[in-house]
């Protein structure tokens, strides 16, 4: 695995987690625990051109490179492939976001740009949701028994926060539930290149 590959995924990891964490420590009255990471790029929001262009778009830019990888690689298992052409949507919802900035507060019904936001998250979530396991178990297959275990922890963490996130009212903390997911993304993203540049003889084709 070429070295820039672990360098995408390191993008992915400072651009997902470590900046969000960081902005959402510096932005007065917001708390992360209820907000959604988004609305850190939100219409107005005061740290909203950093939110978009360090870390929306880089983090959009990183799983495509990652996960495009993986798909091209005629080296990988077949499930593999097409798990992670389907976790390609976890880099288009990070794009929606770049491009359509949720409304203030990012409510469920809004402006054309709320709308479109929200769909793009869609593709976030789902292509996760339908690709992680098709990940796990070609990396079983493989015999790569560590990097199954941790896409499989992966989906059962990202499956829990999106359903709690489904079924969320006033009292929920949806800022919890969504970082679990986008957090875990990023985490397992970067763990994934790492192991497989590391170990890169696990990974066998068909």
């Amino acid at each position: 695995m070429p070295v820039y590959i672990l360098g995408a995924a390191l993008i992915g990891l400072l651009s997902g987690v470590t900046l969000p964490i960081a902005l959402a420590s510096l932005q007065s009255g917001y708390d992360p625990a209820l907000q959604y990471i988004s609305e850190l790029g939100a219409d107005k929001a005061p740290n909203a051109a950093i939110a978009n262009w360090f870390g929306f778009l880089p983090a959009a830019l990183s799983v495509f490179v990652v996960m495009g990888y993986f798909v091209l690689s005629r080296g990988q298992k077949l499930l593999i492939r097409i798990g992670a052409f389907l976790c390609l949507g976890i880099g288009i919802g990070y794009l929606g976001a770049f491009v359509f900035p949720c409304d203030a507060g990012c409510p469920a019904i809004g402006s054309f740009s709320q709308a479109m936001h929200n769909l793009s998250g869609l593709f976030e979530y789902g292509g996760a949701i339908f690709g992680l396991p098709l990940i796990a178990l070609g990396l079983f297959q493989s015999g790569s028994k560590l990097r199954a275990g941790l896409t499989a922890l992966a989906f059962f963490c990202v499956l829990a926060g999106f359903l709690m996130m489904m079924g969320a009212d006033a009292n929920t903390p949806i800022g919890l539930w969504q970082r679990l997911c986008d957090f875990t993304l990023f985490v397992w993203m970067f763990l994934l290149v790492y192991f497989s540049w590391r170990y890169p003889s696990q990974l066998q084709s068909d």
